[in-house]
C-alpha cells in the first residue's frame, strides 16, 4: 500500500488527469474537521470531476462533484487546501484520495478501481 504526496506545484495538472482516469468510477466519501465532526457517506456515487479553483490565489479551493451523468448530487469543497495524498491499496485495487485544508478539514474519496 503505497502512499504518495502530490506536491502543490503539480496540482494544476494532477486533478484533471486524475479526473480523466477516474470519472464515472464508484466512490465513497468521508469528511471531517473542526466544526463538522466526522461524516461517512454510506452511499456510493460516481465521480464527475475534481476541480482546482483559483490555483495559488488567496481563495484557492478543491471542489469535488459526485453524481451521475454530469448531474452533481453531492458537491464538497475544500477551502485553502494544503496537502493532497494518494494511497493505493493492495494490488492497486483500491485507491484513496485525501485532501487537507489549512484549517484541518479533510476529505477522503475511496475508489474501488477494479469493480467486481
Amino acid at each position: 500500500m503505497a502512499t504518495r504526496k502530490i506536491e502543490r506545484e503539480k496540482w494544476v495538472a494532477f486533478f484533471p488527469e486524475f479526473t480523466r482516469h477516474h470519472a464515472g468510477k464508484t466512490v465513497t466519501l468521508s469528511f471531517f474537521g473542526p466544526g463538522s465532526g466526522s461524516h461517512d457517506d454510506t452511499h456510493t456515487h460516481h465521480l464527475i470531476d475534481i476541480i482546482l479553483e483559483h490555483p495559488g490565489g488567496d481563495n484557492e479551493q478543491v471542489t469535488i462533484r459526485l453524481g451521475a451523468e454530469a448531474k452533481a448530487i453531492v458537491t464538497r469543497t475544500v477551502n485553502l487546501p494544503v496537502q493532497v495524498w494518494l494511497k493505493a491499496g493492495e494490488d492497486d485495487v483500491d485507491e484513496t484520495l485525501e485532501v487537507r485544508s489549512e484549517h484541518g478539514q479533510v476529505i477522503l474519496l475511496h475508489f474501488r478501481v477494479r469493480e467486481d
